[in-house]
């Protein structure tokens, strides 16, 4: 709060006129001891003043500022409102001590007579009352003096201010506007931080996730099959399977742009190498050579899964294959994640700092079907999954394996590549589907495993070189007996090695195939038995 003079002033004004009036009032008195036969007109003049001066009065203590009232008031203002104060109370006692000199009924005379010996009386203290009145006065003036020196000094001081500001401003505008741009900067590269932090926050959570879908095995039984042999397996990927081959060209299929067509099933007998011809596909498909124009210009994203029954519960579970796939794909496209999995396991990667994310196979379900829905424009995605009868529990459980895989497959970006023995539940279930037996299929790719681990022996060499004609027919019979196992072969050959490390010949090596039964099970009993207690 500001005190203005002119408020101050006024009430100055307003003081000076009571005093102003009350010595009239006093002349008038002496007046009427002096003349006690004053006229009733004069009379009526003091009565018209002291109306006069208690109007006066009433206005001036309406108009007066309360003493104390802010606290934000200066010294000087304070001064000037006490010396107000002052001069009302002063005022208002002599308007009293006034009031009761004047004439009070129409017996002028006598009355006049009365007033002008009360005057005599109260002549110390009116000359006392006069000369407070004065310094009251004084006092007033002063104060209200100070105060506009105050007020002037201070509207000068900002009037110089504000021309000294300009004239800064004026002859420093390049030195400011350099100034704006390094503040701006300032703010960009302010802005430029938040942003980074905000996106660090992002990919830690995002890689939060991924490390809680990830699982030390998730890709153990890959690693654990053995490459195909050079040239194995490289029929599969060639246009067009040849008139000894029967089964559906795969080529073909992964190039068909049809929506009826989005599942190849590759089955087999135990060991007749779906497995290492699962991880030969996912080594070797090509986008560019195999997948147009069913690709066309979008990116292919591509995740495979391969079951292991003597693996752990992961490894051999829904779980697995839906956690599998879903890390897999989400590490080609971490921007997805916030939009994939539930709001709540993404709001715990953002909040909290050490608390385990976990998951069921519903939430998997959800988010690997909602990335499938994510990417459907922009990309197309390929699953390969390998070993489905290798799933841990009963028929009812790979019927609703089966039933994931075709609702996924159903989307119209999504194809997937499935491997299994030729059980039932996926014999009715893909019987429409485009397939291959592989035991049909693999004849030449047995033939030429055995022909390049045989005759890589020095001492096979040495009988090819004397009885070709035994050496050869040996190597067509394991083909032949194989029927398409190759686990089978590989046992078979890793046998008959051990045999010409031993310095068999080719008597000896006919033997020890002749001892060995064509059916797998019984090859493994047969092992077993073998094995000293």
């Amino acid at each position: 709060m500001v005190l203005e003079p002119l408020s101050a002033f006024s009430v100055a004004c307003n003081v000076l006129q009571i005093i102003e009036l009350g010595s009239k009032v006093l002349n008038n008195a002496l007046d009427y001891r002096k003349a006690a036969d004053g006229a009733l007109t004069e009379h009526q003049d003091l009565r018209n003043v002291l109306q006069s001066l208690r109007n006066l009065n009433a206005d001036l203590r309406a108009s007066m500022p309360k003493l104390g009232g802010s606290n934000s008031l200066s010294t000087t203002e304070n001064r000037l409102l006490e010396a107000n104060a002052e001069c009302l109370r002063l005022s208002n006692d002599f308007i009293d001590f006034l009031d009761r000199l004047k004439i009070k009924n129409r017996h002028a005379m006598l009355e006049s007579i009365r007033m002008s010996i009360k005057t005599l009386w109260y002549k110390e203290k009116m000359e006392a009352m006069e000369n407070m009145l004065s310094k009251a006065r004084d006092n007033l003036n002063v104060a209200f003096l100070v105060l506009l020196a105050e007020q002037l000094e201070r509207t000068s001081l900002d009037a110089t201010q504000n021309q000294t500001i300009l004239q800064f401003a004026v002859s420093n505008r390049d030195f400011l506007e350099s100034l704006s741009d390094q503040l701006n900067s300032i703010l960009s590269q302010h802005n430029d931080v938040q942003a980074l932090t905000e996106e660090r926050q992002v990919a830690d959570a995002q890689q939060k996730i991924l490390d809680s879908l990830h699982f030390p095995q998730v890709q153990e039984r890959r690693h654990q099959i053995h490459e195909a042999h050079n040239e194995t397996y490289r029929w599969i990927l060639r246009p067009g399977l040849d008139q000894r081959r029967r089964g559906d060209d795969m080529v073909a299929w992964l190039s068909s742009k049809m929506e009826t067509r989005k599942i190849y099933w590759v089955c087999g007998k135990p060991g007749s190498g779906k497995s290492t011809l699962m991880r030969f596909l996912d080594d070797n498909i090509s986008v560019r050579d195999h997948m147009f124009p069913w690709a066309a210009d979008c990116t292919v994203l591509k995740a495979q899964w391969f079951f292991w029954g003597p693996g752990n519960k992961l490894q051999k579970s829904m779980d697995g294959l839906l956690r599998s796939l879903l890390m897999q794909l989400l590490e080609q496209t971490p921007n997805l994640v916030p939009q994939v999995v539930p709001l709540g396991k993404w709001r715990a990667a953002r909040t909290s700092v050490n608390r385990t994310i976990e998951w069921t196979e519903s939430d998997l379900r959800y988010s690997l079907r909602e990335y499938m829905l994510s990417v459907r424009k922009s990309s197309k995605v390929f699953l390969l999954v390998d070993g489905l009868d290798e799933l841990e529990g009963t028929d009812e459980m790979r019927d609703e394996l089966v039933d994931l895989l075709t609702d996924l497959a159903s989307l119209e970006n999504v194809k997937i590549c499935l491997s299994s023995r030729p059980w039932n539940v996926f014999s009715d279930s893909f019987s429409d589907i485009p397939q291959l037996r592989l035991e049909d299929l693999t004849y030449d790719d047995i033939s030429k495993y055995v022909k390049s681990q045989l005759r890589s022996h020095k001492r096979f060499q040495y009988l090819l070189r004397h009885d070709r004609n035994n050496a050869e027919s040996l190597i067509s019979t394991i083909t032949r007996k194989a029927a398409g196992v190759f686990l089978w072969v590989r046992l078979v050959v890793r046998e008959l090695l051990k045999g010409l490390r031993d310095g068999d010949g080719v008597r000896a090596m006919w033997k020890t195939l002749d001892g060995i039964p064509a059916d797998l099970n019984e090859y493994f009993q047969r092992l077993m038995d073998s094995i000293s207690p």
